[in-house]
């Protein structure tokens, strides 16, 4: 199974930005296996989410970094998915805590 670019839908209400009408947001999913990030960069929108599913044999530890983000998703075991959703359009740096070589950037449009 690849976790290149999975895409699904979801509806949601976004009253962050004044809406108060609902718009479809995707999620792209990021696999984890081998120590490494399966993409090394996603293009994503504001309100759009990203699944990190840890598809390895060790576990990671999601961390983010951004334009008023600072995440850190704690221990994730093999199997177990985080899922951030991005409020706020720039660029933002993806690592794991534990493995210093796997980064990707998330780059969210406004």
């Amino acid at each position: 199974m690849s976790f290149a670019r999975t895409l699904t839908t979801a509806v949601v209400v976004s009253l962050a930005v004044g809406t108060a009408a609902g718009y479809a947001a995707s999620t792209v999913t990021v696999g984890q296996k081998g120590k490494r990030f399966s993409e090394t960069e996603v293009v994503i929108n504001v309100g759009d989410r990203v699944d990190f599913l840890n598809d390895d044999k060790v576990k990671h530890n999601i961390q983010i970094k951004g334009p008023g983000m600072k995440f850190n998703g704690r221990m994730q075991a093999p199997g177990k998915m985080i899922s951030v959703s991005f409020d706020k359009a720039g660029k933002f740096k993806a690592r794991c805590g534990l493995h210093p070589k796997m980064k990707m950037t998330v780059k969210v449009n406004g």
